[in-house]
């Protein structure tokens, strides 16, 4: 329910590129949330598409269109930041979707946490090419310190996830368009040493994999330079012990994802195994569960790794079957898309002149 109260006025930032297929839903999915946005922006980033077309057939519920040339999203950003005066700043990619509930309760959380400067969420990950959903959660465990966590990973994850206090990135800066990739993560370094930062545990938004994802681009050159953005970054913010140990860990997280890509691609076993080697030799006990889980599957094939792995679950289903309980049970269940995406066009007042 929305407050009596005046309240600060939500911005929401959708940046395009071409994108047609995806961009009336991310648009129809800003305009149902329960909590209202004052304004929606599509930042076009030099789309060659139908991306105008699709944002004017939304210009009677408000929804404004600015194009630039191709800068890449950090800067169809910032253009966005420009282009608004809300409060609070919500960005949208154009290919993700949020959930009916997202911004209500990410504006409850910050006016409840008046000392965050920021709120994050977890979101649904949905392969387009397999149909395949499951939740991925974001955030830290309580125990370990945020600051020096950001150098290490990305734990807040995509802006479509965040609710931004406006006030924190005039503090900040915007994002860094000479960026190539990790543009959300650099600015999530220079956002976390300075203000405290919430998470709602729950899946607010639907992040859609697919192929023609930007991010997925030239997967190994993005390994080795999110690696040196990462390196480079905790230079300058972190104490001499804490650098060694950061770039340790920095160096092991990227081998094991070296690892996995290859593992995917089935490139030579001697090759995966060496950047197994390179990730639990550099940094052994972390992420153990993941190393196991690579090894087993590079020595034992993806036939006979699949078969142990659902070996457990077939075990627990025959649990299930068994328990009274089993009828209560259950996982997730992903979101149903028709009533996120149903949408209503304004009237123009010709019904009423019928």
């Amino acid at each position: 329910m929305l407050p009596d109260t005046p309240q600060p006025r939500v911005s929401a930032v959708i940046s395009a590129y071409n994108c047609t297929k995806f961009l009336a839903d991310a648009i129809i999915s800003v305009l149902n949330q329960s909590w209202p946005v004052a304004e929606i922006v599509v930042v076009d980033d030099g789309s060659t598409d139908d991306t105008a077309a699709v944002v004017q057939s939304f210009a009677r519920d408000g929804v404004r269109y600015a194009y630039q040339k191709n800068q890449g999203s950090g800067a169809a950003r910032n253009r966005g930041i420009q282009e608004t005066s809300g409060e609070f700043i919500a960005f949208l990619d154009c290919d993700d979707i949020w959930l009916p509930t997202k911004t209500e309760l990410q504006v409850n959380y910050l006016l409840a946490h008046p000392e965050m400067g920021l709120v994050g969420c977890n979101g649904w990950w949905w392969d387009l090419n397999t149909d395949e959903w499951f939740v991925q959660p974001r955030g830290l465990a309580p125990d370990k310190p945020k600051v020096q966590e950001i150098f290490v990973q990305n734990f807040v994850g995509n802006p479509s996830a965040t609710l931004i206090r406006r006030t924190v990135l005039a503090h900040v800066g915007g994002f860094d368009p000479r960026l190539r990739w990790g543009v959300d993560w650099e600015l999530w370094m220079r956002i976390i040493p300075q203000f405290e930062i919430g998470f709602i545990s729950e899946p607010l938004l639907i992040y859609r994999w697919h192929r023609e994802n930007v991010s997925h681009e030239n997967r190994w050159e993005r390994f080795r330079y999110l690696e040196n953005l990462a390196l480079r970054a905790a230079e300058t913010e972190q104490s001499f012990r804490h650098r060694i140990k950061t770039g340790a860990r920095v160096r092991a997280k990227t081998n094991l994802h070296r690892g996995w890509y290859l593992r995917a691609l089935d490139k030579p076993r001697r090759q995966q195994i060496w950047y197994w080697l390179q990730s639990f030799w550099g940094y052994p006990w972390e992420d153990f569960g993941e190393k196991i889980k690579l090894l087993l599957s590079i020595i034992l094939g993806d036939g006979r790794y699949r078969n142990l792995r659902a070996a457990p679950k077939r075990l627990m289903d025959k649990i299930d079957s068994r328990s009274s309980s089993s009828q209560n049970a259950g996982t997730a269940t992903p979101p149903d898309l028709a009533s996120i995406l149903r949408y209503s066009p304004p009237s123009t007042g010709r019904e009423a002149e019928q």
